[in-house]
């Protein structure tokens, strides 16, 4: 939850993703400081508070993994990352028609196999 948060939001506090989390304080330091030791999170700057000490702020590590969606249709084949690339193109003959799947080589083993 505090992943996506820091990932949509962008840069964000602690306690702004408190405020927007509804999680207690302890709760999203505990969980904050796990994303940090795992990598996937990065302290990026401070923010200015409101006479306490300056806020540090949280963003998602930008090269620490990708997210990849996916979207088959029956007109075409769609998927991107969360880098913002895409791509797609139209959809290949199913097994069942030609014993292609799009692929380099054919299905046949795996109908052979379904058929068993």
């Amino acid at each position: 939850m505090l992943l996506s948060l820091i990932y949509h939001q962008g840069a964000a506090s602690r306690v702004e993703l408190m405020q927007a989390s509804g999680l207690s304080s302890g709760s999203v330091s505990n969980v904050a400081g796990d994303l940090v030791e795992a990598g996937m999170v990065a302290e990026v700057g401070l923010a200015g508070s409101d006479g306490g000490r300056p806020r540090t702020l949280l963003q998602v590590r930008p090269g620490y993994g990708d997210v990849v969606g996916v979207v088959i249709a029956e007109t075409n084949i769609r998927w991107g990352r969360s880098t913002g690339s895409c791509a797609a193109r139209p959809p290949q003959p199913s097994p069942s028609r030609s014993g292609t799947c799009g692929l380099s080589r054919p299905c046949t083993r795996y109908r052979r196999a379904s058929r068993r």
